[in-house]
């Protein structure tokens, strides 16, 4: 949408636009967070790091969300120029626009950091491990380095929007914050696309029906759309450079900048919503229920048994298991691995043919072990 100057008066105010914007997608992340929530104390009954990343970013943007609001309502958010009655509304939204662009770096992070932590405990293969952890650190400092800039790109910092009152201060280059956005949304997007094509790999030899696969890897991959909303707002990134008509000028990529960190949460949180389909048809099921044949090991299993045939010395539990470990050897974190998905490992475990009457008892029968 055009922002030149001359048109019409009702184009001369578009913070009712961001408003709209804002609380549309404020209420879709938090509906999506109080879900996961229920799911993972209520259902799966654990709360893994990436479940406390996504709430705590939830949190940080409600704050973000009843800010930017506010810098509507009360300030002069999305006013041409022309349309600002005094300075203390341009004040109150220029404070409004720097705390939101000091919250911006921190929420994004932490909802990257926590699909990372995810896909860290679905994967086995080294390479895969550092495809993460590569994208952990970049996320990582970039985001840090991006913070700082935006915190203290002002002495004081309170000259941001005190200078509409003729303060005395000083500010940064006014090339290095939008050519830090851009750096910023370039890595960012490269690691939601990353990120969001690793669980096809992750998937690709795991022993589950097609349709389960196709949608644990659709659901595991939404976080691209955060991504593609990153590459959406570049072009008006030169707005975001000092000018007279700031709050107006800037609308547009203030709109696209509110979208990007809700998307990224509603994403990590849908990607969590398995347990709430079990059961009811959707074909999200793997393997049937097996068994464990040795009571000192806590396997949890699927799969199934197959008794030996006359002069078989041996017989072949086929056993979907994550962790081959006692129990008293595993890691908390690997027991609850993506307990949403329910996918497995196959290994292939040899019974000795004497051992029959305790694989054929049914208390020793698995418990369906959760990814």
């Amino acid at each position: 949408m055009s922002t030149d100057v001359g048109e019409n008066s009702e184009q001369l105010d578009r913070g009712g636009q961001l408003f709209l914007v804002q609380l549309v997608f404020l209420l879709a992340a938090g509906i999506c967070t109080l879900v996961r929530a229920y799911v993972k104390l209520f259902m799966v009954k654990h709360v893994t790091i990436d479940d406390y990343l996504i709430f705590s970013a939830m949190a940080a943007y409600t704050a973000y969300g009843a800010i930017a609001l506010d810098g509507v309502v009360n300030g002069a958010t999305g006013k041409h120029r022309s349309h600002i009655t005094s300075p203390d509304e341009a004040a109150r939204s220029l404070r409004a626009w720097y705390i939101c662009e000091v919250l911006y770096p921190p929420i994004a992070m932490a909802v990257r950091c926590s699909l990372c932590v995810l896909l860290f405990r679905l994967a086995s293969k080294t390479i895969h491990r550092w495809i993460i952890w590569i994208n952990l650190g970049l996320v990582t400092i970039i985001s840090v380095a991006f913070f700082f800039i935006l915190a203290f790109q002002c002495y004081p910092v309170s000259y941001f929007w005190r200078q509409v009152y003729g303060n005395e201060g000083h500010c940064i280059n006014k090339e290095i914050v939008p050519y830090s956005v851009f750096v910023h949304s370039i890595v960012s997007a490269l690691s939601d696309w990353c990120l969001g094509l690793l669980p096809i790999a992750l998937l690709w030899h795991v022993k589950i029906n097609r349709r389960t696969k196709a949608i644990i890897a659709i659901l595991l991959s939404l976080g691209m759309i955060a991504g593609v909303a990153l590459i959406v707002r570049i072009p008006y990134v030169t707005y975001l450079k000092p000018s007279i008509d700031f709050l107006y000028v800037s609308i547009n990529i203030a709109i696209w900048t509110v979208m990007e960190p809700a998307l990224g949460i509603i994403a990590a949180c849908i990607a969590t919503f398995r347990p709430l389909f079990k059961h009811r048809g959707f074909g999200w099921s793997s393997e049937n229920e097996g068994y464990v044949v040795n009571p000192s090991q806590s396997h949890r299993a699927t799969g199934q048994w197959h008794p030996p045939t006359e002069g078989q010395p041996n017989a072949t539990l086929r056993i979907m298991s994550l962790a081959a470990t006692s129990g008293r050897n595993r890691n908390p974190d690997e027991e609850s691995i993506g307990s949403e998905y329910e996918l497995c490992r196959t290994v292939q475990v040899k019974v000795a043919s004497e051992n029959n009457s305790t694989c054929n008892n049914e208390s020793w029968k698995g418990i369906h072990r959760n990814l």
